[in-house]
This record gives structure tokens, C-alpha cells and sequence, in this order.
């Protein structure tokens, strides 16, 4: 009779367990699923490419060095590409405006450093070689769209 009883409750647990355990599933791949789409959209309108949020997603718990080397590859991509459109502007403007832009280019790409260089604080342990290079990235990806912006008509 115990055993017949315990048996019962213990089916009943089981049963209770097994849909909280579905419907926190099901609920966190609804959070996720909506949150890479959400973080899609902010890549993709930082102008990051399609390799980078590939590299970035393949695994959401990869090593900080993964993460960094994801990062430092798509920085060299936005690098190119305001190098790129910078290039484009300058063909554009007469000597006084390429001098204004040559200088503004120099302060800009000191702030980006200034301003990345600090998050790589050496007490703040490994995470901050992430937020530093991430902080290159996307100031240098921002500066190209700035950029490419300035030669659309």
C-alpha cells in the first residue's frame, strides 16, 4: 500500500516535472531564438558581416580567445572598409576639404584608441581583451558607415 502510494506520487512529481522541464525549453529557445534575431538586426545595421555573426553564433559559449579571434578578423574586414570609403571622400573634396578630413581622420582614430584602450583593463581578467577589440570593432565599423554616408548623393 506505501509502496503503491509513493509509486503514485512519485509519477505525479515526474509528470510535473516533465512540463516545467517543456515549458522552460520551450520558453528559453523562444528567448534566444528572438534575441539572435534581435542581435542580427544590430550587426547587420553596424554594417558587420556575415561572416562575423556566423563566427560569433556558432557557439554561444566559446573560449574568449574565440570570441576575440572572431572579433579581431571582423575588425580587419571594417578596417579595409573605412579605409575604403575614406579613400572614396578624398577623391571627392578639393585640397582644403581633404586636409580638414586628413585631420579629423587622425583625432578620430585617436579617440578610437583612447577610448578602446581603456576597456582593456589588465585587473578586469580576460573579458576585457573582448571588450576592447569589440570596442575597435565597432567604432571602426560606425566610422565607416559615418564615411560612407558622407560620398552617397
Amino acid at each position: 500500500m506505501v509502496a503503491s502510494v509513493v509509486t503514485l506520487l512519485i509519477m505525479k512529481i515526474n509528470k510535473k516535472y516533465l512540463f516545467f522541464q517543456s515549458a522552460f525549453f520551450a520558453l528559453f529557445h523562444l528567448f534566444f531564438s528572438a534575441s539572435a534575431v534581435a542581435a542580427d538586426d544590430f550587426w547587420s545595421e553596424e554594417g558587420l558581416s556575415k561572416q562575423y555573426l556566423t563566427c560569433i553564433n556558432k557557439d554561444a559559449l566559446q573560449s574568449t580567445q574565440g570570441q576575440v579571434e572572431c572579433i579581431v578578423t571582423e575588425y580587419k574586414i571594417q578596417d579595409k572598409r573605412l579605409n575604403q570609403a575614406y579613400q572614396a571622400i578624398q577623391k571627392m573634396l578639393n585640397d582644403k576639404r581633404r586636409g580638414e578630413l586628413l585631420n579629423s581622420q587622425r583625432l578620430w582614430i585617436k579617440f578610437r584608441d583612447a577610448d578602446c584602450n581603456y576597456y582593456a583593463n589588465v585587473d578586469g581578467g580576460t573579458i576585457t581583451r573582448i571588450y576592447s577589440n569589440k570596442c575597435m570593432m565597432l567604432l571602426t565599423a560606425r566610422r565607416a558607415r559615418e564615411l560612407e554616408q558622407m560620398s552617397e548623393p
